[in-house]
């Protein structure tokens, strides 16, 4: 999965001034269990499709698409052994052979596997089974729908957090525009430090603690 995915995005794009009353719309709304989840995911849209990177620290552990199909959610994961730490099941990942697995649900069971090879082959499965079979302690339906519905909500495209560097995030509002906020100047890391404040400073200040930037400006 290319890294491009969590700056770019495939979505219609706002005028200027709508990327605005988005950026005061998020910066004065978005809750805290919002930006404790995006803590540990970052963000990128391409069209219905929403791709998760999950990340510890500056560590990128594994990826997962959620998108809706008519009625069925479907989940897709990259590097399944770390998805299991986090979403533990008795299903077998077999990534001798698969790179990309994907579930789909409907009216609360899971109907259909596909599992995809880099080379082109795949092996698809009908079943019906709940989710409770396959994720008996925590629920990746549940838990991707809930962050899915952080973006719809407040209408960014993708965003990040990276721990490493300190504590403030960037959301992607369009591929033109990102709105920077960051909480506590003192816990941005001192090597990156001068970079974040000057790279605050020349946008938009929203409210305290919340710049709007214009990447394509000179």
């Amino acid at each position: 999965m290319s890294s491009a995915l969590f700056t770019e995005c495939a979505s219609p794009t706002p005028t200027d001034d709508g990327i605005e009353e988005i950026s005061v719309y998020l910066a004065n709304n978005i809750d805290t269990n919002s930006l404790d989840l995006l803590r540990d995911f970052s963000y990128g849209a391409n069209g219905d499709d929403n791709f998760w990177l999950r990340v510890s620290g500056d560590t990128n552990l594994y990826v997962c698409n959620f998108r809706f199909k008519g009625d069925t959610a479907k989940l897709s994961i990259w590097r399944p052994d770390k998805f299991t730490r986090d979403f533990s099941t008795a299903f077998n990942f077999d990534t001798a052979i698969y790179s990309q697995f994907t579930f789909s649900k409907l009216r609360g069971k899971i109907v259909k596997i596909e599992q995809d090879s880099s080379n082109g082959n795949s092996l698809i499965k009908d079943i019906s089974a709940t989710t409770e079979q396959f994720f008996p302690d925590k629920n990746p339906f549940t838990t991707f729908s809930e962050l899915t519905s952080i973006p719809n909500r407040y209408s960014f495209v993708g965003s990040s957090y990276s721990s490493g560097m300190g504590d403030f995030f960037i959301f992607w509002l369009s591929p033109k525009f990102k709105l920077l906020y960051i909480p506590d100047t003192l816990k941005i890391d001192l090597k990156f430090k001068k970079y974040w404040l000057d790279e605050f400073n020349k946008g938009k200040k929203i409210k305290q603690h919340w710049s709007l930037i214009n990447v394509s400006a000179k």
